[in-house]
């Protein structure tokens, strides 16, 4: 006897006892729980008061018909109930009334053994993975609500990590829209002692939870060194330092910082690259459909950077992204030895970058650098390492 069959109980309704005591020795030898109804009325009472696993249902009954027996059941709440009906028709119409009045399948009279018991190992088969269904959405509820609650509690966290005093100020007016509870967007402004305000507007790598994990690690520096007096520069350069010694390589933070002085009525934007950096290399993998607006900013920062003496190169550029950079003259600023087509295989166009931006400054390698990166040895496999340079 398997276990699962132990497990189910049937409930017979039939108005003729020779057909009950069949039934019920038939269904006890394949190692069913078995209770007995003899006609509609009783079969709903006993659904109603302990609901079985399945139902065989005569048709043709005194009181109630198994018809309007099984239109009773069914409006009943609780999960699904196999109904198998009885009748001695044999014919396809009967066949299909039955299962339009909401039965399952079809048995014959008179009954043989070998064909109840396939139809009960059929119907067996079903229950048991119904109620391994029913098991997985029990976990998969109490994984929700435990999901929930580490939600409400991150939230919290964060939150006052990432204070609101003075985004409620009149004088910053602000507005993020996440598409989840948690994003790494992220909006701060503090006071200085001399009555500058600073603002940082930040965006985490990634989406969800782990962006905002992402972007929290600049909140702290940002106030404390705010409320210190700190100018924006050295805040940044902090914020670098953090950011760098705690996330891991593929994480990243994009932000910018701005100081208002009221006083003197002077506006200052922070956009701060590395000192000691010749090259700057901008991978674009991801930039799809750029509008007037991130062109006209990127053109602006190429031009900044050039006035700097720094050398500026697009790396994974996109096809699709080589006709917009054409159309503002970003394309014909940069020319084609600067601007590195994506393919296929991992950081290759970085790669190859890389070994351009060393050609043009005329080294090869800086032999022991502290600043050579994990990823990027993995990712150049059979290279020689100690290039200085970060990403």
């Amino acid at each position: 006897m398997s276990a699962s069959r132990a497990e189910h109980r049937v409930l017979i309704v039939d108005d003729q006892r020779q057909a009950q005591v069949l039934l019920a020795r038939f269904l006890k030898r394949m190692g069913y729980a078995v209770e007995v109804a003899s006609n509609g009325l009783e079969a709903v009472e006993a659904v109603a008061r302990s609901r079985p696993d399945v139902v065989i249902m005569d048709v043709e009954m005194p009181l109630m018909s198994g018809f309007e027996a099984t239109e009773r059941i069914r409006e009943m709440p609780g999960r699904w109930l196999p109904i198998v009906f009885l009748s001695a028709t044999p014919d396809s119409a009967a066949l299909i009334r039955a299962l339009e009045k909401g039965g399952d399948d079809y048995l014959v009279k008179p009954i043989g053994y070998s064909v109840l018991r396939a139809k009960m190992r059929a119907v067996s088969r079903t229950l048991v993975l119904q109620r391994e269904l029913e098991l997985r959405n029990a976990r998969l509820d109490a994984y929700k609500a435990a999901e929930e609650e580490q939600n409400l509690a991150a939230e919290h966290v964060i939150r006052r990590l990432a204070s609101q005093e003075l985004l409620d100020e009149s004088v910053v007016q602000h507005w993020t829209a996440p598409a989840n509870l948690f994003s790494g967007d992220l909006v701060a402004a503090a006071l200085t002692p001399m009555g500058v305000l600073h603002v940082m507007v930040a965006d985490g790598a990634g989406h969800g939870l782990a962006a905002a994990l992402t972007a929290l690690p600049v909140t702290q520096p940002f106030y404390r060194m705010s409320e210190k007096g700190y100018p924006l520069s050295r805040i940044v350069e902090e914020i670098n330092r953090k950011i760098r010694k705690l996330l891991p390589v593929d994480r990243f933070v994009a932000a910018t910082f701005i100081a208002i002085d009221f006083e003197d009525r002077l506006i200052e934007i922070e956009e701060q690259t590395a000192a000691e950096a010749k090259v700057i290399l901008l991978r674009m993998k991801h930039v799809r459909n750029p509008d007037a607006v991130c062109l006209h900013l990127l053109d602006g920062f190429l031009e900044r950077q050039e006035r700097a003496g720094k050398l500026v190169a697009l790396t994974g550029v996109r096809d699709d992204v080589i006709g917009a950079l054409r159309n503002v003259g970003i394309a014909e600023r940069l020319g084609p030895s600067r601007m590195f087509r994506e393919v296929k295989e991992v950081w290759s166009s970085t790669m190859s970058a890389v070994h351009w931006a060393y050609e043009q400054l005329g080294e090869s390698r800086c032999e022991n650098c502290p600043h050579s990166q994990t990823l990027a040895k993995r990712e150049t496999a059979g290279a020689e390492s100690g290039w200085h340079f970060k990403l």
